[in-house]
């Protein structure tokens, strides 16, 4: 459960994007810009923790994003993050990890709608 508006914690608020097009890159500058004004107004720090980009986007870009993702990741903040919820940082992985993990999550999901269904 969310904390009250206003109430301050020492929690951070993961926020993923999807694509840094006009809108995203937006939300990302403001995040960055507005970061005292916005922890005051939802009561914790908002930390941008994931980008969604369109198939087909450039590998070069995909590259620079990922890294600089692994890098945030890799912050106090974040590491007391997973600390609190039981994980540690062999939890931070790429997207080939993460890719792999979404498509053992999707396959088995997929296997149990197909035994919901009867079929």
């Amino acid at each position: 459960m969310s904390a009250p508006v206003g109430t301050k914690t020492d929690k951070e608020i993961g926020v993923a994007v999807l694509g840094l097009g006009n809108v995203g890159s937006e939300v990302v500058r403001i995040i960055d810009d507005s970061a005292a004004d916005l922890c005051a107004r939802v009561g914790a720090p908002l930390v941008v923790r994931g980008i969604g980009v369109l198939k087909g986007t450039p590998e070069p870009v995909i590259a620079k994003l990922e890294a600089a993702l692994i890098q945030s990741m890799n912050s106090e903040g974040y590491l007391e993050y997973l600390a609190g919820s039981g994980q540690d940082a062999r939890s931070i992985a790429g997207r080939e990890v993460f890719g792999a993990q979404f498509d053992r999550m999707y396959d088995g999901y997929q296997a149990v709608a197909k035994e919901l269904m009867g079929g």
